[in-house]
């Protein structure tokens, strides 16, 4: 796998689960977010939560139509025996952990948390633009973060402005 694109449309009872799940999710993760390292906010948490499983759920469906064989972190919960959100199983005998991003077409960039980065290594990172009924997906080896520039706000972390992934969409789809 190298870097790659693909535009997905999925079917529209996802967000509303994405925002039940994501919800959820919130308030399982509640003593998660007594330490200011990890806590952004009442409703910012919120909306990590919800467009992190939207990314999730976008990316199984994703994986399902290309028949490729994958195991997939628990969406509630911290016990995941997998690194990343997701393992996938190609054709090719190779196994591959990759690592979900989600944002809305309206935010800015993409961010990384460094520590996070550094402890639970990952071969790719998923990149999902949510553009309402259809997403945009980036597949982007996990090495190419370390060139990203890194910023302080809650933490640090790596950052891409949304047009690095424009740019490369509109490769993809001139050829």
């Amino acid at each position: 796998m190298i870097q790659k694109y693909q535009n997905i449309e999925f079917p529209s009872w996802l967000l509303e689960a994405a925002n039940i799940f994501g919800s959820i999710r919130n308030i399982g993760n509640y003593q998660r977010f007594e330490d200011p390292k990890y806590n952004r906010g009442k409703e910012q948490n919120f909306t990590t939560h919800i467009n992190g499983i939207t990314g999730e759920l976008i990316f199984a469906i994703f994986l399902e139509r290309k028949s490729i064989k994958y195991e997939m972190a628990p969406i509630f919960g911290f016990t995941n025996k997998i690194s990343g959100d997701f393992v996938i199983y190609p054709k090719n005998g190779n196994q591959y952990s990759i690592d979900i991003k989600t944002i809305n077409q309206d935010q800015p960039s993409f961010n990384i948390n460094v520590d996070a980065y550094n402890k639970k290594p990952v071969d790719y990172y998923g990149f999902i633009i949510n553009n309402g009924n259809n997403a945009d997906i980036f597949i982007i080896n996990s090495k190419k973060i370390e060139t990203w520039e890194i910023k302080t706000t809650f933490t640090r972390h790596y950052t891409k402005n949304i047009s690095y992934f424009k740019k490369i969409k509109q490769h993809y789809e001139k050829n």
